[in-house]
C-alpha cells in the first residue's frame, strides 16, 4: 500500500531553504500576494502547519523571502572607485530587482533587516565613503540608488533581467550621483 501525500510529506524531512525557495518561486511566478502558507506547503508536498516550526508567520516568511534575494544583489568585490563601485551595486540590484518584482511590495511589508539586507546597506555605504558625507547623507543617498535601481528594474527590465534602455538608466543614475556629489562639494 502506498503512503498517502500527507504521510509521505511527514516523512520529508523540511528546511528553511526549502520553504523560502518554494515560496520566492511562487512569488516570482504570481507576485507576493500568491503566496500563503497552505501554498508554499503545497508545493514542498508538506503539511501548513509543519512549516511554523521554520517560521512565526506570513510577514516572517516574507521578510525571510526578501532577505533571500537582497544576497544576490551583494557583490562579491567592489570596484574601488566609488562611482564603479556604487554602479555595480546599483547593476545586480536591477538584475535582482527585474527577476524579483515582488521585492518592492516586501521591503515595504517588513519591519526587520535581516543578515544580506545589512549586508548590502554595508557594502553600499563602504562604496560611499569616500565621499566624506555625514552618515545620514551617505545613508540617504544609498536608499536613493536602492528605489532608483529597483523601481527601474520593474518598469522597464520584466522579467527579462535587464533594462529595456541601458542608456536611460545610466544617465539617471550619472544624474542622481552628480547632483550628490556636488551638493556635497558646495557643503564642504
Amino acid at each position: 500500500m502506498a503512503p498517502s501525500p500527507e504521510s509521505a510529506a511527514q516523512k520529508r524531512p523540511l528546511s528553511l531553504d526549502a520553504i523560502i525557495d518554494a515560496s520566492v518561486r511562487i512569488a516570482d511566478a504570481e507576485g507576493l500576494n500568491g503566496v500563503s502558507i497552505r501554498r508554499v506547503a503545497a508545493a514542498i508536498a508538506a503539511r501548513p502547519m509543519s512549516l511554523y516550526s521554520f517560521i512565526e508567520s506570513k510577514d516572517d516568511l516574507v521578510a525571510r523571502m526578501l532577505d533571500s534575494v537582497i544576497g544576490d544583489i551583494l557583490v562579491e568585490k567592489l570596484p574601488h572607485d566609488w562611482r564603479t563601485a556604487v554602479e555595480s551595486i546599483a547593476r545586480r540590484t536591477i538584475e535582482v530587482g527585474a527577476k524579483h518584482p515582488w521585492i518592492i511590495e516586501a521591503t515595504a511589508q517588513s519591519n526587520s533587516a535581516g543578515p544580506n539586507a545589512l549586508a548590502h546597506e554595508r557594502q553600499t555605504l563602504d562604496a560611499l565613503a569616500s565621499l566624506g558625507a555625514d552618515s545620514a547623507r551617505t545613508r540617504s543617498l544609498a536608499m536613493a540608488i536602492d528605489v532608483y535601481t529597483i523601481g527601474f528594474a520593474m518598469v522597464s527590465g520584466g522579467a527579462s533581467g535587464a533594462p529595456s534602455d541601458d542608456r536611460v538608466f545610466t544617465d539617471g543614475l550619472t544624474w542622481l550621483l552628480n547632483g550628490f556629489e556636488h551638493e556635497q562639494d558646495r557643503r564642504s
